[in-house]
């Protein structure tokens, strides 16, 4: 919707389904945190569906990782170094 804004449209206009992702990007329950953040970075998105089969089961937010992989509430280790392609190819 932001971007609607910035082209000058009126919000109160709009349809939300034409601001619709066309080609989503779903994780797996069973991905590690790393695949899900490299698969958010390679995708230039900050929010990942959680898909388990056709269901939804959640999603997951930058701000979930960044909490993770803080001091304030690391529930985890920061990764040292992630491979590049981890995750990057699976959709449901």
């Amino acid at each position: 919707m932001l971007d609607a804004i910035g082209a000058g449209q009126d919000p109160d206009a709009e349809l939300v389904g034409d601001h619709l992702t066309s080609d989503a990007v779903f994780a797996s329950p069973d991905w590690s945190l790393e695949e899900a953040a490299v698969a958010m970075v390679r995708g230039s998105f900050r929010h990942l569906i959680v898909a388990d089969g056709s269901s939804i089961v959640g999603i997951l937010s930058v701000r979930d990782v960044v909490r993770c992989w803080t001091d304030d509430g690391a529930i985890c280790d920061v990764p040292e170094s992630v491979p590049m392609d981890a995750g990057a190819s699976t959709r449901a």
